[in-house]
């Protein structure tokens, strides 16, 4: 039967240290992510969008994202653990969120990194068919323009978008609480946590092989598909 009842959690990082044309693009991008995601989610979703840079939504240059967030139930976090490690910032937005809000009535919630495009609904709906504690992936990142496909990393799961149970994630949330500095000091990747959390714990989880995910990578100049 199918699960009605889902939570789709949203981080974001919007506010950072660039130009003002650089900011201007990188709200355009996340608005862009935000307005794609509530396009396609499914009804049986909820949407939280969280985010660790800003005090209030009147720090926003677009209104278009500001409208976007305002009218969706959000959490601010003033203190960014991720500056130096962006996983960890996601993780205590999380942990925080988790706290924060009773998931008791849910059926599964939903980890997602922003700020990408999610080009259909598949994964949700993957999620609202989900028979197992959890659904994970670490599909290849390909470069849409010259068609090189990174090469993956057998070590992690990748968390840009993974599901699990509320009593699930509750508990990763907690492991994950735990960790947080150990993950500053010795430059742990939140995706590495994640796989550590899962296969520690022998969690039983489905498989994508892909997430139909498109996001432009500033650092690499490049467009990659997921």
């Amino acid at each position: 039967m199918p699960l009605d009842n889902n939570l789709l959690i949203a981080f974001c990082a919007v506010k950072i240290d660039v130009s003002d044309e650089e900011q201007s693009k990188r709200e355009n991008e996340y608005y862009q992510s935000l307005r794609q995601i509530k396009s396609i989610l499914p009804m049986s979703f909820d949407l939280i969008i969280c985010d660790n840079t800003l005090q209030s939504l009147d720090e926003l240059r677009d209104p278009r994202l500001r409208d976007i967030m305002m009218k969706e139930e959000h959490y601010l976090f003033s203190e960014n653990l991720g500056k130096t490690n962006k996983g960890v910032g996601e993780l205590d937005m999380l942990c925080s969120v988790m706290d924060e809000v009773d998931t008791d009535d849910y059926d599964s919630v939903v980890y997602l990194s922003s700020r990408r495009i999610v080009t259909c609904p598949y994964v949700f709906e993957r999620v609202e068919n989900m028979t197992k504690e959890a659904i994970m992936s670490n599909p290849p990142i390909i470069d849409v323009i010259t068609g090189y496909q990174h090469e993956v990393n057998h070590s992690l799961y990748n968390d840009m978008f993974f599901a699990m149970t509320p009593e699930l994630m509750q508990r990763y949330a907690d492991f994950s609480k735990q960790r947080l500095q150990l993950m500053i000091q010795h430059n742990i990747g939140s995706e590495q946590n994640l796989y550590h959390f899962i296969n520690e714990n022998k969690i039983e989880f489905e498989w994508l092989n892909s997430l139909g995910f498109v996001r432009f990578d500033r650092e690499l100049g490049t467009i990659q598909y997921i």
